[in-house]
């Protein structure tokens, strides 16, 4: 029997809704296409509680967990945004801690679209090659030169 896979998803004020519904989508399909669940699919923040997504609809996160409820039957991804709520995000040392953690203790890290400007930001990418959406990907190059 395979061991089930901890899909833990990081938002913060102002993330893209479709980016959190999207990918959750996905792996809730795969875990009702499978006779047995494949994935445990959480929400994380770092304060926990309400977060507001951009078109203002709130969902309820858990704060992410201590290091030792992590680890390589865990991936983490960041949930990407737009505009503002991007800038704003990326200069939380808060939530960039919470990006390094979840990378460091996770067994894998990700993002979803735009969330690449969040990792990149908290240092997770530096030396690494990495793709964010189309249409940042421009900005992405100038702003982050490490990646």
């Amino acid at each position: 029997m395979k061991k089930i896979q901890k899909i833990m998803m990081l938002i913060y004020e102002g993330f893209e809704l479709i980016d959190l519904a999207g990918p959750t989508g996905v792996f809730n399909a795969a875990n009702t296409l499978s006779d047995t669940p494949r994935y445990a699919i959480s929400v994380h923040s770092e304060r926990g509680g309400l977060i507001h997504s951009s078109c203002g609809i709130p969902v309820e996160a858990q704060l992410l967990p201590e290091r030792r409820a992590l680890g390589p039957d865990t991936t983490t991804l960041v949930v990407g945004s737009e505009g503002s709520h991007l800038t704003n995000a990326m200069k939380r040392p808060a939530l960039r801690d919470c990006v390094r953690s979840a990378a460091q203790y996770s067994g894998r890290s990700g993002s979803v679209c735009s969330g690449a400007f969040i990792l990149a930001s908290a240092g997770v990418l530096d030396g690494s090659r990495s793709a964010t959406q189309w249409a940042g990907a421009q900005v992405f190059a100038r702003l982050i030169p490490l990646v």
